[in-house]
């Protein structure tokens, strides 16, 4: 037999990247990572002399003379379109694919509750879809390890004991973020990147990919369960879980998260908890000093003095308000007010709601409900979608009833937000003037109601001259001049934090007046600047 030198270097390549096929088949005596098995698995041997034309005896003569070769060569970095040719022309019946994603390690790495020192040799493998940058969306095949000891089983981000799923140290070049959807690290980064400086949405993220990227038009093998297209809820789980695992790999500690349940409510208290310790200890850019957020100066007797300038501002408009987090998108309200549900929605009324309404048997309160629900037909209906197109949202109006002639009147008017004067958290400010003609006199009774989720009030944000987010808030009520104070002196008191020499700020004077009568020496050395133009 005789074989060209690219002949040689093509068996070396595509036996080097089924390293880990080869081995795990191999009986326990045979298993030694650091050398190479004396027998190819049938399959592998197929596979080799279908795509190198070599008959299968002879490709077992290339491994015994070329095993250790194979052994010593690294797994390229860089996918070869050759090799991803050859796999998908000759490997897909034998049920090998070019990425077949394993544990890290073959061994049992519960190192508190299990002595098994072997490896692993229990398997459970499923048909997967591999998101790639470079090569778009690919088959493949996953590999689950399982030990017999321990019944701990291990993935290829995750290792799953007692219903608890914990990340490995590193994050994975693959991750996870569905049942059998992984995507490349590298792709991740550029959704990231497309977010924040494309201003792309999760659902562009993902349109972009499928449409430019993914090579749907290569279709995906007849027996593959499952479709080449990324979907939506992927991208958001893909940039979620890479937020978690940077985060925790800086903090030296392993992400750990509910390996059952809903998908969508995996890592929120991963979140959460993430948000919390910020809240505590602040982010890193509570360290930031460029020059233009700092300036250092130094008087005629050589005295050198800083001066330190952040500043409160407010989301504008409907973007930063949301509908306070509830159990459902349905629901309106949280389990612990679920008794709410059974008492009138209209503000002060106390009295059981009908069956199958949000009041009671009052016929002004009814009639209050048939014209919130009306609000979503006809011409309201028209309105709502010319202010979405105009990138307002509906559901930020300020509404309220009158009784006007003996008939309920509904009025709305676009959320105005708030300059930062009310006081109280729950206060709510309306315009002494509504959009709508049929007005009635000034002294009528206003009545409110709750039918829908609350919205919170807007996030406020301590901003750096540069730009850079000092901190971030939500106010539920209103932007009250105490929350600001609160949420300015808590942002700038975790540790490593500096508190500012100025404070700009749109209401510094009535800030200013509080501060005075709260005689908090915290303040005492921050100037408050108000900013006119805000």
């Amino acid at each position: 037999m005789s074989l060209s030198f690219g002949e040689i270097s093509t068996f070396i390549r595509l036996a080097s990247l089924l390293k880990r096929d080869i081995l795990q088949p191999q009986p326990l005596p045979e298993t030694d990572p650091d050398q190479p098995p004396a027998v190819l698995p049938p399959s592998i041997a197929a596979f080799l002399s279908d795509a190198l034309h070599i008959s299968p005896s002879n490709i077992f003569l290339c491994w015994e003379v070329l095993k250790e070769e194979v052994w010593a060569t690294a797994v390229p970095e860089e996918t070869k379109q050759e090799d991803l040719e050859i796999f998908r022309s000759h490997g897909r019946k034998y049920g090998i694919t070019y990425y077949t994603l394993y544990p890290p390690s073959a061994y049992c790495t519960n190192m508190t509750g299990c002595d098994r020192t072997k490896p692993l040799k229990q398997e459970k493998t499923r048909q997967v879809v591999v998101f790639t940058l470079a090569n778009g969306a690919q088959p493949a095949w996953a590999v689950n390890l399982v030990c017999t000891e321990c019944k701990t089983t291990y993935h290829n981000n995750f290792s799953v004991c007692q219903g608890t799923r914990t990340y490995y140290e590193d994050i994975p070049q693959f991750l996870q973020v569905g049942e059998h959807q992984f995507v490349e690290d590298h792709l991740v980064d550029s959704w990231v990147g497309m977010i924040l400086l494309g201003w792309f949405s999760a659902s562009n993220c993902a349109r972009h990919y499928s449409t430019t990227i993914s090579r749907l038009d290569e279709a995906s093998p007849d027996e593959w369960r499952f479709t080449l297209k990324v979907e939506m809820e992927q991208v958001w789980d893909a940039l979620v879980l890479k937020s978690l695992l940077e985060d925790c790999q800086q903090q030296s500690i392993l992400l750990q998260v509910p390996h059952t349940g809903d998908q969508a409510e995996r890592f929120t208290t991963a979140m959460q908890e993430r948000n919390e310790r910020i809240v505590r200890q602040g982010q890193p850019e509570v360290l930031h000093a460029c020059d233009k957020c700092m300036r250092v100066f130094e008087d005629k007797s050589g005295v050198i003095s800083e001066s330190d300038i952040v500043g409160p501002r407010e989301g504008s408009g409907a973007c930063m308000r949301r509908p306070q987090p509830l159990s459902t998108t349905k629901d309106r309200f949280c389990p612990n007010h679920a008794s709410f549900y059974n008492i009138c929605a209209v503000n002060g009324c106390d009295r059981l709601v009908v069956p199958g309404c949000k009041t009671c048997s009052d016929v002004v309160h009814q009639d209050m409900e048939k014209k919130y629900t009306a609000r979503g037909q006809a011409f309201f209906t028209l309105q709502d979608r010319y202010r979405k197109a105009n990138q307002q949202d509906p559901d930020d109006d300020d509404q309220w009833y009158e009784l006007v002639d003996n008939q309920v009147k509904m009025f709305t008017t676009p959320n105005s937000g708030s300059i930062g004067q009310p006081d109280d958290p729950n206060a709510i400010t309306y315009p002494t003037t509504p959009t709508c003609d049929s007005k009635s006199e000034e002294g009528n009774k206003k009545l409110k109601a709750q039918f829908g989720r609350r919205r919170t009030h807007n996030k406020q944000i301590l901003v750096r001259p540069c730009g850079i987010i000092y901190a971030r808030a939500t106010l539920y009520g209103a932007e009250a001049v105490s929350n600001v104070i609160h949420f300015t002196k808590t942002a700038c008191s975790v540790p490593g934090a500096h508190k500012p020499d100025l404070l700009v700020y749109n209401t510094a004077c009535a800030m200013a007046e509080q501060l005075v009568k709260a005689k908090d020496q915290w303040w005492d050395d921050v100037g408050l600047v108000a900013d006119v133009f805000q």
